[in-house]
């Protein structure tokens, strides 16, 4: 397993692909959230750093970061197969993505999540995400990358 961090812009239709196969897996399925998922994926594909779980060649897991703030980053989506689910795949490919951040030096990651969504709630409180509010029908958390007090990478 190999976890290719890929710099924008970058072809949409790996994103897309990518997005459709796991489209059934999201709650509620990225389908139901975005306009047109072709459009969504050339959004990611120019604008945020994707970063690939791969399987002998085949993208088994996905996470688009987008670190265009000055210190916040923010992850849009991010998804495994089902099969490399229950696994520690999902928990590598953030800590990709965490590491890229603190890398960078944003203090801080956010993500929306559905509060239905629960399995994924828990996974991101195990990574120390912490829900900071409600918006609209979403729950958005943060995690913080450093101490507010000192400044220290956390």
């Amino acid at each position: 397993m190999l976890i290719v961090h890929v710099l924008p812009p970058i072809p949409k239709n790996r994103i897309a692909d990518f997005l459709l196969k796991t489209n059934e897996l999201y709650i509620p399925h990225t389908t139901d959230l975005v306009k047109s998922l072709d459009e969504y994926a050339e959004k990611l594909s120019l604008n945020a750093d994707s970063f690939f779980l791969c399987d002998a060649h085949k993208d088994v897991g996905y996470c688009a970061l987008y670190a265009n703030k000055p210190d916040m980053a923010f992850i849009s989506t991010i998804g495994v197969m089902k099969d490399y689910q229950s696994k520690g795949m999902g928990g590598a490919l953030l800590n990709a993505a965490i590491s890229f951040a603190k890398e960078k030096g944003f203090s801080r990651i956010a993500l929306e999540v559905d509060p239905s969504n629960i399995v994924a709630i828990t996974f991101y409180q195990r990574h120390g995400f912490v829900e900071i509010e409600r918006r609209g029908r979403m729950v958005y958390m943060e995690l913080r990358l450093r101490n507010e007090k000192d400044g220290f990478l956390i």
